[in-house]
């Protein structure tokens, strides 16, 4: 008998979280698993490529904001989505949130899960935490030492991750962060799933730029983020100035 298993995200936005997930899902024995995947903010423009197989479910637009930013909101000036997202995040403090959960859960999800997985960093592990699932699982891949965007909820998320059956970190690093800050004990770590066979044929594809083969040439790819620590990449790139090495750094965004 096939294992019911729930995949709860904030969104599908291209992004390191999302391609993992649809590289987990394309590797999965559906043979063995029913997989259906809940997006918390659904967005028209989502790119993700999973299985057919993978049932996808949308919540209630009450959890639509969970991902907005209130700077981004202030900056639109959009006057309703502020209101809507300040007593979103007072619901979090107070406790509301709890409600507005299990209402939300009654109406999308339709059985009770014999695995339930919060596959992302924050209000996915607190949604998953009110749920009934048999197993409950929550997949870290943020180091919060460094950046931990769910900082003023700190009381909700310790206990959403300590109640967990089982967390998943994708590093040694991810895995000390949460047990520093949120102390979590029940960690372990699995790295992230990487398609080999897609990044082989990608490499082979025409290239925008025209490389020195006299120089040593590096790409980095990703966004521009602090949480992404470049400024180690800095540092390096100072010291082989330092030594007369020539090279170039290319920064490149994954739009694909």
């Amino acid at each position: 008998m096939k294992k019911s298993v729930l995949f709860v995200v904030d969104n599908l936005k291209m992004g390191g979280v999302t391609k993992v997930l649809a590289n987990l899902l394309n590797k999965l024995d559906y043979s063995k698993y029913d997989v259906e995947l809940l997006v918390l903010h659904y967005y028209e423009d989502m790119k993700i490529n999973y299985p057919e197989t993978v049932n996808l479910l949308i919540a209630g637009t009450e959890l639509s904001l969970v991902d907005e930013s209130i700077t981004k909101l202030l900056k639109e000036k959009n006057v309703v989505k502020i209101m809507k997202k300040m007593l979103f995040a007072f619901s979090i403090k107070t406790g509301f949130i709890k409600k507005k959960i299990l209402k939300d859960r009654n109406r999308t999800l339709k059985k009770q899960y014999d695995i339930e997985i919060a596959f992302g960093d924050g209000f996915p592990y607190i949604y998953t935490s009110f749920g009934d699932s048999k197993r409950k699982i929550a997949w870290m891949h943020s180091d919060v030492l460094i950046k931990d965007y769910s900082a003023r909820y700190f009381k909700k998320m310790k206990i959403a991750t300590n109640s967990m059956d089982v967390c998943i970190a994708v590093s040694d690093k991810v895995a000390e962060s949460y047990e520093k800050k949120y102390g979590v004990q029940n960690i372990r770590v699995i790295q992230n799933v990487i398609d080999d066979e897609e990044i082989l044929l990608k490499s082979n594809m025409k290239k925008d730029v025209e490389f020195d083969d006299k120089q040593l040439n590096f790409i980095s790819v990703g966004r521009l983020d602090y949480s992404k620590n470049y400024e180690m990449l800095f540092n390096v790139a100072k010291k082989l100035r330092d030594e007369e090495f020539k090279f170039k750094i290319y920064f490149m965004q994954n739009t694909h």
